[in-house]
């Protein structure tokens, strides 16, 4: 049987900072394979692999699907922000 392997589950900022790293030390020549890479970052490969040949993050990838831009997104965030400052419900 194959080896389980645990990975931690992580948010997608702290994911994504990892993929960045991950994607130095590759590129800088740090790891001979992308397995390898993955491994010691602790990401899945098929994930590491997609982004190092151009892939996008999950959410710039699907963003033509959402009913709202993640510009839009972030100013309804603001005004729901403001409106709990000024006492009002959101």
């Amino acid at each position: 049987m194959g080896k389980i392997k645990k990975r931690l589950l992580l948010s997608e900022n702290e994911k994504e900072v990892r993929i960045q790293k991950a994607m130095k030390a590759y590129t800088a020549g740090k790891f001979r394979s992308l397995r390898k890479t993955a491994e010691a970052y602790g990401l899945a490969y098929t994930t590491l692999n997609r982004r190092v040949h151009g892939g996008l993050p999950r959410m710039l990838a699907h963003a033509y699907q959402q009913l709202i831009s993640p510009a839009e997104e972030k100013a309804i965030l603001r005004w729901i922000i403001k409106l709990e400052e000024w006492g009002f419900p959101p």
